[in-house]
């Protein structure tokens, strides 16, 4: 029975021995397939570009799509001035409308005031303040 356990004991290490090896293998396996695949995207990304950049200097498209850019940078800072401006001419409104509903208020005020005096025949009398 002592063998027996002895012999099961060995073999179970032999085979944890041989597993961490086939993992470290396989781990190895990955790192090399990934920096492989990585250098040959990173290849392609390069062709991909230049081959690009050469098509578009034939075509004259970088030009174009730089007179764009430039054209929407403009357009935005007009875009900018241009609310601004409104900003501004609302507040204008605002302040104008506030200044005629003042303006009735004083004058409703005041029409109310001489009306009352009249119903009641109330002799308005006027004090120097001092200054």
């Amino acid at each position: 029975m002592l063998i027996m356990q002895k012999a099961l004991s060995e073999a179970q290490e032999r085979l944890n021995v041989r597993c961490e090896q086939i993992k470290s293998q396989v781990l190895e396996v990955k790192a090399q397939v990934k920096s492989t695949a990585k250098s040959i995207v990173d290849e392609a990304k390069a062709k991909g570009r230049a081959a690009l950049y050469r098509v578009s200097e034939f075509l004259e498209i970088k030009k174009r799509l730089l007179d764009i850019r430039e054209n929407v940078r403009g357009a935005i800072k007009t875009t900018d001035k241009d609310i601004a401006k409104t900003a501004l001419l609302a507040k204008g409104f605002r302040e104008a409308g506030q200044t005629a509903a003042n303006a009735f208020r004083t004058l409703l005020t005041n029409r109310r005031w001489i009306i009352y005096r009249k119903s009641r025949n109330i002799q308005l009398q006027r004090q120097c303040l001092p200054l």
